[in-house]
């Protein structure tokens, strides 16, 4: 067997590797994921339901998506969305809300490929 042929299996693993596990092929440029930590604040007055995001990096303050859901048995109720402005402020309006218990969540969004704002939930609030 000639030495080409006995490293081919070699050669095709390692593209086929390189391919598959990208920052493996690219160690020497790859660099760490910053995951941002987020705080959820969610209000107790009117209007049901509003609040702030807060971030450890300004960017993933603004225009942060944010879930407002009832609890209940099983998977619990979106009850509606809203985006945060430029100050994390948010609100998603629910009229006359039933009793139950409200929680609120901002969603994880990837800033950039070594950005990732994390995904937090609010405290849960009970509705008498």
């Amino acid at each position: 067997m000639s030495r080409a042929l006995a490293f081919a299996p070699v050669v095709a693993g390692a593209a086929v590797a390189a391919f598959l596990f990208p920052a493996i092929a690219s160690s020497a440029h790859a660099q760490r994921v910053q995951f941002v930590e987020t705080q959820m604040r969610i209000g107790k007055g009117p209007p049901a339901f509003h609040g702030k995001v807060e971030a450890d990096k300004a960017v993933c303050v603004p225009h942060r998506k944010v879930e407002m859901f009832r609890q209940e048995p099983g998977p619990d109720a979106l009850l509606g969305t809203d985006r945060s402005d430029k100050r994390g402020k948010w609100e998603v309006r629910v009229h006359h809300p039933s009793s139950g218990v409200y929680y609120a969540k901002a969603l994880k969004v990837n800033i950039s490929q070594h950005v990732l704002c994390e995904e937090r939930q609010s405290r849960r609030v009970v509705v008498d």
